[in-house]
């Protein structure tokens, strides 16, 4: 069975220690009785328990990544990415993902002049997860399987990106022509002090 959730608009803001935060939850539960929507109709325990071992949770989503060999007008790429989770009987498995502001610097100019482009997109990281037993805590409301949070990442993280430019290579050719002078007046040095003590002489 494939679940695509629509495509809708969140805010997602603020992270755990933030006085307020707006999250997304997304739960996958056991049908019960006791569910929100009363008028549920509920397969048997043990048929609900058989599905169960029977079944595991895929989860796909796109992640975006700065691309430091991409000299082209996007250098941010995107991949699929995909999680495995084994469902466990009375065990509820808790997911927590930080969404993260990433911003990318470029300049792509050989001569270090031109305008620095900005681009900015986000990605997806675990913070934090954990596991509750079911059996163990017979006063839960609802029997969770997993639950996903979705909030936004403390970490801001930035790339910076610059060519190497001519000013570059000429600096570096500057500096490798101060060793030859160098070594050239050391040598010229010797050879007019040697004619120097021969007229001396």
């Amino acid at each position: 069975m494939n679940f695509c959730k629509p495509r809708d608009n969140y805010t997602v803001k603020g992270q755990l220690s933030s006085p307020s935060v707006h999250y997304l939850g997304i739960y996958l539960r056991k049908c019960t009785l006791a569910s929100d929507n009363p008028q549920t109709e509920c397969k048997s325990t043990q048929e609900i328990e058989d599905a169960i071992n029977k079944t595991s949770l895929n989860v796909f989503y796109r992640q975006n990544y700065f691309d430091t060999q991409e000299f082209g007008p996007n250098p941010v790429k995107n991949y699929l990415k995909t999680l495995y989770y084994p469902i466990l009987p009375e065990v509820a498995q808790y997911y927590t993902y930080g969404i993260k502001h990433n911003v990318a610097y470029v300049n792509n100019n050989w001569f270090g002049f031109g305008k620095v482009e900005k681009h900015a997109f986000y990605s997806l990281d675990l913070i934090q997860n954990y596991l509750e037993s079911t059996k163990a805590n017979p006063f839960q409301a609802t029997e969770n399987l997993f639950g996903f949070y979705f909030l936004e990442n403390e970490i801001e993280e930035m790339f910076s990106r610059k060519v190497y430019t001519l000013f570059d290579t000429l600096s570096d050719l500057g500096g490798f022509l101060e060793i030859i002078f160098f070594m050239t007046g050391v040598i010229v040095f010797s050879v007019q002090k040697f004619y120097f003590e021969q007229q001396v002489v």
